[in-house]
């Protein structure tokens, strides 16, 4: 099984420029925290499901940050902040 991961774009096309592969949902978050320079740890990071993407063939799945540095954005709106999707494929 493969983890694709897409950060949220303007458009769907640039999403899928970046499309990054991973073997394990720890080894995305890690990439994640990673691009973030280490503002954002691993516990902080929030997946659920979203809906079927027919335009791509994805069951996506939303991948949400709850505090990046100082800023708490579940303290601050109730609610993660989302930050890319992802899906499983054989």
């Amino acid at each position: 099984m493969k983890i694709l991961y897409r950060p949220q774009r303007a458009t769907l096309d640039e999403a899928m420029s970046e499309l990054k592969e991973f073997k394990s949902l720890k080894e995305c978050f890690e990439h994640i925290v990673a691009e973030l320079d280490d503002a954002v740890k691993l516990d902080d990071i929030y997946m659920q499901y979203y809906d079927y993407d027919e335009r791509i063939d994805w069951e996506t799945y939303l991948v949400c940050v709850g505090k990046v540095g100082e800023e708490n954005f579940c303290q601050e709106y109730g609610t993660p902040q989302g930050w890319g999707y992802l899906t499983f494929k054989e």
